[in-house]
């Protein structure tokens, strides 16, 4: 964690300590912060170049980047634990976006839901 600022990771730590103690990443089943720590690093040392660490309030975040944020880590957590199962994988394209498709095994799993869904409703 070398070339982050001590602000920055402190800022980190306590915003993932607020998610332990007000039970987030218990209700989303997350119990890998690695990547949330990487995310949060990331997104603070932008703001903090951008001279955008504080509003005048002496918040961090708007209520709507706070929200966004929260859905982007709950988002990677779910694309990840389904790449980690084998259902889906991604990779960047030529534009740097990431493109989500899904494997083998995905399309057995999503071919049975179908077949389910087909019978339930048939019945």
């Amino acid at each position: 964690m070398g070339k982050y600022q001590p602000k920055i990771i402190q800022i980190t730590e306590d915003i993932i300590n607020g998610m332990e103690y007000d039970g987030f990443l218990k209700r989303f089943n997350i119990t890998n912060i690695d990547f949330i720590k990487k995310y949060l690093l990331d997104l603070l040392t932008e703001k903090f170049i951008n001279d955008d660490l504080e509003d005048e309030d002496g918040g961090i975040f708007t209520e709507e980047e706070f929200d966004k944020m929260l859905i982007d880590i709950v988002k990677k957590h779910a694309i990840q634990t389904l790449v980690n199962d084998g259902v889906i994988n991604t990779y960047e394209d030529e534009t740097t976006d990431e493109v989500v498709f899904l494997t083998k095994k995905g399309k057995k799993l999503m071919e049975e839901l179908k077949n389910k869904i087909e019978k339930s409703t048939k019945d």
